[in-house]
């Protein structure tokens, strides 16, 4: 750093001189005066008696900034400090500063504070430059008592601003500062809340909710621009966060804190302290819980800002529409669908566990094929063709509780002809002696039954089952005899059970719980 040709060091105490910095200054006798204070001595004693207050007076040498930060040399700031060097400088009594060049008198309102009053300083003394002067033009300093030529003392100057200061009025500026965390509050809150909420839980809200409908209804125009609003909330989250950044932070160098590293934590820390627990934490925790309710309530001041940002934001959603694209409606795969029914079992309120069970069981149908649910073959009770229906043949059919009977014929039960109905057999007197062949052609409709492959599904077996057709053989191909082989049976209640859990019926009651027949069952026992 230079100051009239005079290298100055930061942090250095270096003395100007005053041939090779500033000139010849006020009442200081230098070489070039020396024919002029001749010349006086000369003339008489009134001459040398201003000779001596010449000598005797104070005279400045040279000039240093304290705490110098700015570049260029000439220019100095508010509240910088100043050391006069020279002789007799306890002798200042004022000082100030010149626009014009000349000090003929003295003006207090650009007048150079003395910083430390001390009469043994007459060598060295610090002055400093008070915020009410406001000139930014060039300057020269002047002092009292002194000569009037003001340009013989110091070189130009310049005043400088001072860039600190408050932003706006402190009135003014807190109020911007709290409306600036109530929005980043907002934006935070509603990021979360309205985007949370899906567009198809909205819906499903609006029809079975009449409590919240009304809410669902307010958010749901807005949330179906998805990208629009979440590109609104976050431009405008940036932004009141930044600028409650910088008011702070301006707010706290105005308390003029010395340390610099205290003032950079202050600075950096408080600010993200106040952001992050009134504009993130406090405010998502309250919309996790009240999104709906909150986003309806303010949803005027969601459509403002839509709308002022929309220059922004919405060329940025669209941008977003063509590469990820719009939102669409939400949906679960069963392995989710699964555990929100598992989740929303309580005893109370929620789903109960009979209820979830069913519903599981349904979501789980789909996974399952005719293999998975058939009576393997050798577990079904069947009949020949041969067989004759006798006394002892329908108490047996009775003792079983079959109700329906595959009929095969030439002791190939893979080669099933008619399923029997257990009631075609109650017309029968048993002491007639027919076969089973003679009845199934007596009942025509015991021939129509479906074959299906083991990979069948069940949910599609479910629907054609319900047409009447409540029981199917299951077949496969058989690669070493080229031809298909019956596998299994399955009837409408092994489907049904898959469901609903296992069904009770005459015979597993029989069996698990005996228990004497009625009078009809008796009857109807008897007669067959």
């Amino acid at each position: 750093m230079l100051l009239g040709g005079v290298p100055l060091f930061y942090g250095a105490t270096v003395w100007l001189t005053l041939g090779l910095v500033i000139g010849v200054p006020s009442g200081y006798v230098g070489s070039s005066e020396v024919s002029e204070v001749v010349e006086l001595l000369e003339e008489g004693s009134d001459k040398r008696d201003l000779v001596k207050r010449r000598v005797d007076g104070p005279a400045v040498y040279g000039l240093r900034i304290i705490n110098y930060k700015i570049q260029h040399p000439y220019t100095i700031r508010y509240d910088d400090k100043l050391h006069f060097i020279g002789r007799n400088l306890g002798k200042i009594k004022q000082s100030w500063l010149s626009q014009n060049g000349r000090c003929h008198s003295f003006d207090s309102n650009l007048e150079v504070k003395l910083l430390k009053q001390n009469k043994s300083e007459v060598f060295f003394r610090r002055f400093w430059i008070p915020k009410s002067i406001s000139t930014t033009e060039d300057f020269t300093v002047c002092i009292s008592p002194g000569r009037n030529e003001a340009w013989k003392s110091f070189m130009k100057l310049r005043k400088a601003r001072k860039s600190g200061g408050l932003y706006l009025p402190l009135y003014f500026q807190i109020p911007v500062v709290i409306a600036c965390l109530a929005l980043s509050a907002l934006f935070s809150g509603l990021s979360v809340g309205l985007m949370s909420l899906s567009v198809s839980g909205l819906e499903l809200i609006m029809q079975y909710d009449p409590i919240q409908a009304v809410y669902a209804q307010n958010i749901l125009p807005l949330r179906k621009k998805g990208n629009f609003l979440q590109c609104t909330l976050l431009i405008g989250n940036t932004f009141v966060n930044n600028a409650a950044t910088v008011l702070i932070s301006n707010m706290i160098s105005e308390f003029g804190i010395k340390s610099k590293m205290l003032d950079f934590a202050i600075s950096a820390i408080l600010p993200a302290f106040v952001i992050v627990v009134i504009g993130e934490i406090v405010p998502v925790t309250v919309c996790c819980r009240w999104g709906l309710w909150i986003g309806s309530y303010t949803r005027f001041i969601t459509i403002f800002f839509m709308v002022l940002t929309a220059p922004v934001s919405y060329p940025m959603s669209m941008l977003l529409d063509c590469i990820i694209g719009k939102e669409g409606p939400e949906s679960y795969d069963k392995a989710m669908l699964e555990n929100l029914v598992e989740m929303n079992v309580e005893p109370q309120h929620g789903l109960s566990r009979t209820t979830a069970d069913l519903v599981v069981r349904a979501l789980n149908i789909t996974k399952l094929n005719a293999s998975s649910v058939m009576t393997p073959i050798e577990k079904v009770f069947m009949l020949p063709e041969e067989a004759v229906v006798d006394r002892d043949l329908v108490k047996r059919i009775h003792e079983l509780g079959h109700t329906r009977i595959p009929i095969y014929r030439n002791h190939n039960r893979n080669m099933v002809t008619a399923i029997i109905n257990v009631k075609d057999l109650v017309p029968i007197d048993p002491k007639c002696g027919l076969r089973m062949s003679t009845v199934v052609q007596v009942w025509q409709r015991s021939r129509h039954f479906r074959f299906v492959l083991e990979e069948f599904p069940i949910a599609q077996l479910l629907k054609e089952m319900k047409r009447g057709q409540p029981l199917a053989l299951v077949a496969r191909f058989n690669q070493r005899l080229k031809d298909y082989e019956v596998t299994g049976v399955i009837a409408l209640e092994d489907i049904i059970e898959e469901i609903t859990g296992e069904i009770l019926d005459e015979k597993d009651v029989k069996h698990r719980h005996p228990r004497p027949a009625n009078n009809t069952f008796r009857q109807t026992a008897t007669y067959l």
